[in-house]
């Protein structure tokens, strides 16, 4: 059995596909079950809501960050804590838990959260989406982009559950944020 499953994944890969193959925009647009199935950390899907222990498998580090001076509900979020998201030794997300049941209610990433004038990834995708991907990406597989300005580009979707926010620089996707009801 374990021989079989080996093989189909063998196969998948050698035929140039991937276990993240990406789903073409819904007719009617995304609903929240459909997008948090899309949800990957690498090559596993992890769907939305996660867990702090989902993430820890795609960083080397979740590290708790002081918030100063940030009340979490002037950011729309209930309260808990917050961890940034270590990934070849550079910060580069945010996830936002709720302190009641360990549930992540917000993850950002950022090509450049550190600030160092350089791009980073993170191995993290939505429905095929990452840090880096083209705005022609971000409308195949996330659907049209609902605002555009000064080379920038910005994509909404609200689902009713989950509500997912892309913004774009110079072509490029530049922050991925993923949040929860």
């Amino acid at each position: 059995m374990k021989l079989t499953a080996a093989m189909a994944v063998t196969a998948l890969l050698l035929a140039g596909c991937s276990l993240t193959d990406t789903t073409a925009v819904p007719e009617g647009g995304w609903n929240a079950a459909e997008l948090n199935e899309k949800f990957y950390i690498g090559e596993a899907a992890v769907g939305f809501p996660c867990t702090l222990d989902d993430l820890r498998q795609g960083f080397e580090r979740v590290e708790p960050v002081q918030l100063d001076n940030t009340d979490p509900e002037k950011i729309g979020l209930s309260g808990g804590s917050c961890y940034y998201l270590i990934h070849d030794g550079t910060a580069v997300g945010a996830a936002f838990d709720n302190d009641e049941n360990g549930t992540v209610e917000c993850l950002s990433f950022y090509s450049d959260m550190a600030g160092a004038g350089r791009e980073f990834t993170a191995p993290v995708k939505l429905n095929g989406v990452t840090l880096g991907s083209t705005r022609s990406e971000v409308e195949e597989r996330l659907g049209e982009v609902t605002d555009s300005s000064d080379g920038g580009f910005t994509l909404f979707l609200m689902t009713g559950g989950t509500d997912v926010t892309v913004h774009g620089k110079n072509d490029r996707v530049t922050k991925l944020e993923i949040k929860g009801e």
